[in-house]
């Protein structure tokens, strides 16, 4: 096997991610690679499954949850797909009208997974369906860090891939994101998961600012991030109403350049040439087709730079919902969106961004305060902004 690039204690994790495929016996089916952000994990995992599918044919399933934690899989060179795609199809009408999910055949299912299982951003994986896939009874590798949030599982809300699967467990420590200017960012999220608060410092790519700053449209004037993380739906939706106003955007609907999030997995254009877009893909607008109830729109996804045309109801802008009497046939394939400039953090998990500003609440209500903190900061790459 080569080992091209692979460093120190990558040598080890390539090594038994290789065995653990190979070898497994059922004993142990799961193999749990926890590693914080920057230590080389997916490269790590890509050499051995590439190694392993080019000298022996070995072939698997990576999935991710979500389509932005797919997306960067992809980016990274490990064709990997979501986990709806892997077990569901679209269903058309007669008329090549899109009318709903159908989950695949087991038979159909099994050709799809080949010899193994790779699950990326594990954190967030609802345990249901982990269950269904480790019902196949074949190697799983678990791709994470235990410390990010778990999934939105209402039957399950504390159950973490990373943390409650037994397993193998291997672990990557060293921090190969050496730019330093951007050294602060890991330092903070450490200092947050050791001790649950956002200190009030400057360090390379990291600076705190007040909250009641970001009530002034003009703080918004002058400062773009690539995304604003938070925790709620209230303040979200208030974010986003600021940016759109610091930007010149004043209507109920987007107008071109502006940022948008998809809220529901969608199949786009008529059965034999459609394409789907997925839950939490983020997208610029390039072009709009204003329409007295439902709109047009020509958007580009921000990961893959793939453009599509999608139908959006003006007032789910406003709602976020579909409306309850939509029609199918008589009102088009109809999306769902809402604004993307500032997201939720857990729609954020699996993605990286240059520039992020977090913002801190309090979610202990209804999230791990200490992990919410340390998901939101760990998006950073280049510049990270703390509003606390």
């Amino acid at each position: 096997m080569k080992r091209d690039g692979l460093l120190d204690e990558q040598f080890d994790v390539y090594d038994q991610i290789i065995h653990h495929i190979k070898t497994n016996s059922g004993i142990h089916q799961y193999m749990i690679v926890d590693a914080p952000a920057g230590r080389g994990k997916t490269f790590t995992i890509g050499a051995a499954i590439g190694d392993l599918y080019m000298s022996d044919g070995v072939r698997g399933a990576p999935i991710a949850f979500t389509g932005r934690a797919a997306a960067q899989l992809r980016k990274s060179g490990i064709d990997a797909s979501t986990m709806h795609s892997l077990i569901y199809n679209p269903v058309y009408d007669v008329d090549g009208v899109f009318v709903r999910f159908e989950q695949k055949s087991r038979e159909d299912i099994r050709e799809l997974l080949g010899d193994y299982i790779l699950i990326d951003e594990a954190s967030m994986f609802p345990k249901k369906e982990l269950e269904f896939l480790a019902s196949f009874n074949m190697p799983i590798i678990l791709s994470g860090d235990e410390n990010q949030l778990p999934a939105i599982d209402k039957d399950n809300p504390n159950f973490n891939c990373m943390v409650d699967v037994p397993g193998i467990r291997v672990r990557l420590t060293v921090n190969r994101r050496v730019d330093p200017d951007s050294l602060g960012i890991a330092e903070i999220s450490e200092y947050v998961k050791e001790h649950n608060a956002i200190p009030r410092v400057r360090r390379p790519g990291f600076s705190a600012l007040s909250r009641s700053k970001l009530s002034s449209v003009s703080y918004h004037e002058e400062n773009r991030f690539d995304v604003i993380l938070c925790g709620t739906n209230k303040l979200r939706r208030s974010i986003n109403n600021s940016v759109r106003r610091a930007r010149g955007f004043d209507s109920d609907v987007p107008s071109i350049g502006e940022i948008i999030i998809c809220k529901q997995n969608q199949m786009l254009g008529e059965s034999g040439s459609a394409g789907k877009i997925n839950n939490g893909e983020l997208f610029e607008v390039l072009n709009v087709i204003d329409g007295t109830k439902i709109s047009t729109f020509l958007i580009r996804n921000l990961d893959t730079q793939a453009q599509y045309s999608v139908n959006v109801y003006n007032e789910t802008w406003i709602t976020e919902e579909i409306p309850k009497d939509h029609k199918p046939k008589r009102d088009g394939a109809v999306s769902k969106f809402t604004f993307g400039y500032c997201i939720s953090v857990h729609a954020s998990q699996g993605s990286t961004f240059d520039s992020v500003l977090f913002i801190d609440e309090d979610v202990s209500y209804f999230l791990d305060n200490r992990k919410f903190r340390y998901t939101g900061l760990t998006r950073a790459a280049k510049q990270l902004v703390a509003a606390v």
